[in-house]
């Protein structure tokens, strides 16, 4: 019986750290864990293939594509505000970079393209 429940847990590839020393990538998605394991995983191998080294997916994942749109309004919205980010999307100088790198959705439940024009 123990076997039969320990298998699959001996079975499944190892979940990836972070490389000493390797680029990350910030990425806010809505997708489950399983979908976020296999592609960062995957473009990590493809990066250390096309760049000659991995890169670290750091995964952010605070709701579905409604909640994450507010955050980055938000976020956005307040960059601007404060003079760190220009409505065209150029960092000031000296600015810290925003927190995310990418935003990787499979779809929108409503429409994501008119954020900018909201800022």
């Amino acid at each position: 019986m123990a076997l039969l429940i320990g298998l699959p847990f001996a079975a499944r590839p190892a979940r990836e750290g972070s490389a000493p020393g390797a680029r990350r990538l910030v990425i806010i998605t809505p997708h489950n864990e399983q979908i976020r394991f296999e592609f960062g995983r995957a473009f990590s191998e493809w990066h250390a293939e096309q760049f000659g080294e991995p890169v670290f997916v750091d995964w952010r994942a605070p709701g579905g594509t409604s909640e994450i749109r507010r955050i980055l309004e938000a976020q956005y919205t307040d960059a601007v505000r404060r003079g760190r980010l220009t409505p065209e999307g150029t960092l000031a100088p000296g600015a810290e970079p925003m927190p995310y790198d990418l935003f990787f959705g499979g779809g929108t439940f409503e429409p994501v393209d008119g954020i900018a024009d909201s800022v």
